[in-house]
C-alpha cells in the first residue's frame, strides 16, 4: 500500500509539473510558470530509478505537449480533411513520440547524478539535459522544435535579449536552471525539516556536504542580474 501510495504521489508531481508547463504558453500566457514547472518533477526524481524516472518524465511530457500542440487535432481534421478520431489518434502518436525525450532527461539525468551531494556540476546537469534534448529534438527526423521551453518566454523582450547569442535554447537553459536550483532549495528545506524532527523520517540521515541555500540563492541572483542587465 505504501508504494502504491508514493507512486501516485509521484505520478501526481510528473503531472503538476506538465500542467504548470502548458500554462506558460499560449492560450494561457502564465509564462512565470515556466520558471517553477519543472520543480515537482526535479524533486520526484529523487530517490528514483533511471527506469521509473523515464516513466514520470513521459507522464509530464503527455501533459505538456498534450496542453501545447492540442491544436494539431483541428489542424489535421480541418485542413487535412481527416475524420476526428483519425485526427486525435495522429495527435496522440505525435505527443506520445515527443513525451519521450522528457522521459529521456529524466532518464539522464537520475542516472547522471546519482546519489552524490548536490553541487554545481550537479546543478547545471538539468539545465544542459534539457538543452540537449530539445536541440536533438529540433534536428532528429527532419525536426520538430515547437513548444521549445525559451518560447514560453517570448512577451518579455528584456528577458530574451540574449537569445541573440544562444537562440530559444539559451533561455530554455536558464529557465531549467532556475527550476534546478528552486527544486534544491527546496530539497535542501524538506531535509533539513526530516532531520529536525524524526517522527516525520525516522530513518533519516544529516544531509550530505553540498550546496547551501546562500550558494543556491547566490546563483539565482547573479543569474537574473546576467540576463536582465544584457536586455537593458
Amino acid at each position: 500500500m505504501k508504494i502504491h501510495k508514493i507512486c501516485w504521489q509521484k505520478i501526481c508531481g510528473a503531472v503538476l509539473s506538465g500542467i504548470l508547463l502548458t500554462l506558460a504558453f499560449p492560450n494561457f500566457n502564465l509564462s512565470f510558470l515556466a520558471w517553477i514547472g519543472l520543480v515537482p518533477l526535479l524533486l520526484i526524481l529523487k530517490n528514483s530509478s533511471p527506469r521509473s524516472s523515464f516513466f514520470l518524465g513521459w507522464i509530464c511530457g503527455l501533459f505538456y505537449f498534450g496542453g501545447t500542440l492540442y491544436w494539431i487535432i483541428h489542424a489535421v481534421t480541418h485542413y487535412g480533411h481527416m475524420c476526428l478520431w483519425k485526427g486525435m489518434l495522429i495527435t496522440f502518436a505525435l505527443v506520445a513520440y515527443l513525451s519521450f525525450y522528457i522521459g529521456g532527461f529524466s532518464a539522464l539525468f537520475t542516472w547522471l547524478r546519482g546519489s552524490r551531494p548536490l553541487g554545481f556540476p550537479e546543478l547545471l546537469l538539468a539545465p544542459l539535459i534539457w538543452t540537449c534534448m530539445e536541440f536533438f529534438r529540433a534536428h532528429f527526423l527532419t525536426g520538430f522544435p515547437w513548444s521549445s521551453l525559451g518560447y514560453s518566454q517570448s512577451f518579455h523582450l528584456t528577458f530574451i535579449q540574449f537569445a541573440d547569442i544562444t537562440g530559444v535554447y539559451g533561455i530554455s537553459f536558464f529557465i531549467v536552471f532556475v527550476n534546478a536550483c528552486l527544486a534544491a532549495l527546496c530539497d535542501i528545506l524538506i531535509v533539513k525539516r526530516e532531520v529536525r524532527n524524526p517522527f516525520l523520517s525516522p530513518l533519516a540521515k544529516k544531509p550530505k556536504e553540498g550546496l547551501t541555500w546562500l550558494h543556491i540563492v547566490s546563483a539565482l541572483l547573479i543569474t537574473f542580474v546576467v540576463i536582465k542587465g544584457y536586455g537593458i
